[in-house]
């Protein structure tokens, strides 16, 4: 399957080889690539047919029969062997999915984006139905995924929603350019990137895979981050205005990019690509910045100390009630109604499971 490049069908049927201690190479197929050949000879090994007879179709049952399944792009299909008798039929019933999608912890690999492969943790309640809600999480820069969803899959039972928590690896994702900003410009040049290639754009279609292995019919889902996630979700905003997100969760950001166009970008909107109707329509989005009343620590290495960062505020609570500050100040004057909330939770540090639990109140 991997070596051929195709779907599970392709592979089924491709030619094969079998190689016995002997130094034979029994073979099938009209003919062998150069390459194949070139590593059989290599090997000194003796190319051999099979005498069970070769089809028209240059297939030979020597080699066997494989039947197979696959999940391709978050769809189940199946090849059945053309060297043996079989058939595979696709069908769907319709009364077990629409009562009954799949529960449980499971893991997939996300590759139906223009970038590189993200493995995904998903949760699914014994509760669920094709219409339970999605909640799509974001780690922080720790990239810390299994205690996210160790959090998230807990709260998604007690409250009956379904957990997605994509990973973002260091290898392809290393620094807050291409993860907490989203990868919108290119970090050597400052050039604009295609949009299909920012991390912004693999949310979308991920939403898409998890409806479609779940047999639902969710079109819209809660965007939820914490820290580095948080500053994921709010700039998200900025920048993906058709997104189907029905409410963004940012919960304590270490640093924001404010909804202001005197700040120069990443810390503000000057030179960040988004216009003022674009910012009109990020204030009319149900957003929720969510602050830990004791998340004001000074020592923790992984908060930014720049001096821009430091003009946001001392800590992460100071900053994020400056962002709100200012996406209230904005919108007056720009004439736009703002929709978001700030919301509180005392006695509540920098730690997901702590935010992830008011957080799961508000999923929808």
């Amino acid at each position: 399957w991997i070596d051929v490049g195709e779907g599970v069908a392709e592979a089924v049927g491709a030619f094969r080889v079998h190689v016995v201690p002997d130094h034979r190479a029994y073979v099938e197929g009209p003919e062998l690539p150069p390459v194949l050949l070139a590593g059989m000879a290599e090997r000194a090994l003796t190319l051999v047919r099979p005498t069970y007879g070769v089809s028209v179709s240059q297939l030979d049952p020597y080699f066997g029969g494989v039947h197979a399944l696959a999940l391709e792009n978050g769809s189940w299909t199946g090849a059945a062997d053309p060297r043996r008798d079989g058939l595979v039929e696709t069908t769907r019933r319709a009364s077990a999915v629409a009562s009954k999608p799949f529960a449980g912890r499971s893991e997939f690999q996300f590759d139906g984006w223009e970038g590189p492969p993200i493995s995904a943790r998903l949760f699914v309640p014994e509760s669920a139905t094709p219409a339970t809600p999605i909640v799509i999480v974001m780690h922080g820069f720790s990239r810390d995924v299994e205690r996210y969803f160790a959090d998230w899959s807990t709260l998604g039972e007690e409250h009956g929603f379904v957990a997605v928590v994509p990973y973002f690896s260091k290898d392809d994702f290393p620094g807050a350019d291409e993860y907490n900003l989203g990868h919108v410009f290119d970090v050597d040049t400052g050039e604009r990137r295609p949009e299909s290639e920012w991390t912004f754009s693999a949310i979308e279609p991920l939403f898409d895979t998890v409806v479609a292995m779940l047999g639902g019919n969710q079109t819209s889902y809660t965007l939820y981050g914490h820290s580095a996630g948080s500053q994921f979700v709010h700039r998200f905003l900025y920048y993906k205005p058709e997104a189907r997100v029905k409410r963004y969760i940012a919960a304590n950001a270490g640093w924001y990019t404010m909804p202001n166009f005197e700040t120069k970008y990443p810390y503000g909107l000057d030179g960040a690509g988004v216009g003022a109707s674009a910012l009109a329509g990020a204030f009319g989005k149900d957003v929720v910045l969510m602050l830990g009343r004791e998340d004001k620590s000074r020592d923790d290495p992984d908060l930014r100390k720049t001096a821009e960062a430091e003009r946001q505020g001392p800590n992460r609570f100071a900053r994020g009630l400056m962002m709100h500050e200012v996406a209230k100040k904005i919108g007056q004057e720009i004439g736009a109604d703002l929709n978001w909330q700030l919301v509180i939770v005392e006695d509540a540090g920098h730690v997901n499971a702590e935010m992830a639990r008011a957080a799961a109140l508000l999923v929808n």
